[in-house]
């Protein structure tokens, strides 16, 4: 909810492969915010923290972020190595491809408007990635948010 009080919204502006990155980029960091949150709640409710290596195509996350957080007390690096963790899985990347998809043909036949072919503005994601304290993660520096090497079309 974040994201979207941030102005992080799903648009018909923008070409089908940029809102495919777009919908990649928020999920890898709301995944990565989740998780630091169980991490973060881990002593009084142990029970997040295990939810978070438990559920299945997501465990790696989980433990991206841990390891990262033990080798260098940095949540901000954790943070990171989360957000590209979420990459890293090819199911994701598919499953979440198809559904992308199909939420955008539906919205265009929905508004009875054309594709678009425009790009995210440059720098569009800068923001994106905020620890609760506000500090940026740098997600916005990774070459998975960057690069469409992760969207086969």
């Amino acid at each position: 909810m974040d994201q979207l009080r941030r102005g992080f919204e799903h648009s018909l502006e923008f070409d089908r492969l940029e809102n495919i990155r777009q919908i990649y980029a928020m999920e890898a960091d709301a995944q990565a915010i989740a998780t630091l949150y169980a991490w973060s709640e881990r002593a009084a409710k142990p029970e997040l923290w295990d939810a978070a290596g438990s559920i299945a195509h997501y465990e790696d996350i989980r433990t991206a972020f841990g390891d990262t957080l033990a080798s260098t007390a940095d949540l901000g690096l954790a943070g990171r190595a989360a957000f590209t963790a979420w990459y890293a899985s090819d199911w994701r990347r598919e499953s979440y491809y198809l559904s992308a998809c199909s939420q955008y043909l539906d919205r265009l036949d929905a508004a009875h408007a054309l594709q678009r072919y425009d790009p995210l503005p440059d720098g569009y994601f800068d923001d994106l990635c905020l620890l609760p304290d506000g500090t940026n993660y740098g997600c916005h520096l990774t070459p998975e948010i960057r690069g469409t090497w992760a969207i086969a079309d």
